[in-house]
């Protein structure tokens, strides 16, 4: 029976229309700390608005150095807009702790039902809708053991402090134990620390790193280093990209569009939150380093090629 995985080839095609206004709809946007995902998410937002909205005013509070900045952000936004936008998993979480007086959409984050934000993610029981990077981990797993044969057990590492490694963590101990493989995992902060763990685990099949940036910005070759003959995977492209074998990645620059497209539902069609719920990228691109996997002495199945982004 073909995996998860090997099934996942369709693709979605949005149909997006030009939106007039009486008045520019006035639109604040905010995250918290430094993000690459943030920013590509944004951008895919920010096209979007423009081209079905170019009237809309964007007020941008990127990059905020605290929980409490953003907090201070969020209730200027409640009283000054119609709607928001709050990205990464810290600025779901903190919505889930303080419900918006306003419609207000998430991008750029974990499982909203996971993180606290969302119960019902097919219809959004309160003010908060969005889009989601989640892609189920049975098939991001299906998707590693269709690039290295006979994998048997992975070593997870999340960044320690981070809201989506609990996420991480989880979800892929529970997909490990539907697809029978011997799983572990650690929660680790900085560059010691990482390679301290992956000298611990020495001898796993594959050593997998979590959507945290973190983990991989300036350690990839620190880490490739520690796990020796080892593979190194990630839930993340950004690690593909700097030496990690492979990873099955959601489209940040779609998921942004996808963002405006659900944020002008409810701001100009006169649709509830409710009846938006959350997206995902349906068509998950499987990402290959393709330098790294020569260095294994691995190869790629030709079926894989097509639809993947495979870094030289």
């Amino acid at each position: 029976m073909p995996s998860k995985f090997l099934k996942c080839v369709f693709a979605t095609s949005l149909m997006f229309s030009t939106v007039s206004a009486a008045h520019a709809l006035e639109i604040g946007v905010a995250w918290q700390g430094k993000s690459g995902m943030a920013k590509r998410v944004f951008a895919g937002f920010e096209e979007q608005i423009k081209a079905i909205a170019p009237d809309a005013n964007l007020e941008i509070r990127p990059a905020l150095g605290s929980a409490a900045e953003l907090e201070a952000a969020i209730s200027e936004f409640e009283g000054s807009k119609k709607v928001m936008v709050i990205l990464r998993s810290n600025g779901a979480k903190a919505l889930g702790k303080r419900p918006p007086s306003i419609p207000t959409f998430i991008g750029g984050a974990n499982h909203p039902g996971q993180l606290g934000v969302i119960a019902d993610l097919s219809a959004p029981e309160g003010n908060i809708t969005g889009v989601t990077y989640y892609i189920d981990y049975e098939t991001r797993l299906e998707s590693f053991q269709a690039v290295i044969p006979d994998l048997k057990t992975i070593h997870l590492i999340v960044e320690e402090g981070h809201p989506s490694g609990p996420v991480d963590a989880e979800g892929t101990m529970a997909a490990c134990a539907t697809l029978n493989l011997t799983c572990t995992s650690s929660a680790v902060k900085g560059r010691d620390a990482i390679v301290a763990d992956i000298e611990k685990n020495n001898g796993v099949s594959l050593i997998v790193l979590g959507n945290q940036a973190p983990l991989y910005d300036q350690n990839m070759d620190a880490i490739n280093a520690a796990a020796g003959d080892a593979p190194v995977a990630a839930y993340a492209a950004g690690a593909v990209k700097l030496g990690a074998l492979t990873a099955l990645s959601a489209d940040d620059h779609k998921l942004g569009a996808m963002l405006a497209t659900k944020l002008m539902e409810v701001a100009s069609s006169g649709v509830s939150v409710q009846e938006v719920p959350v997206g995902f990228d349906e068509d998950p691109t499987l990402v290959v380093n393709m330098t790294t996997l020569s260095s294994l002495g691995l190869e790629l199945a030709p079926e894989l090629f097509e639809g993947a982004e495979l870094i030289e």
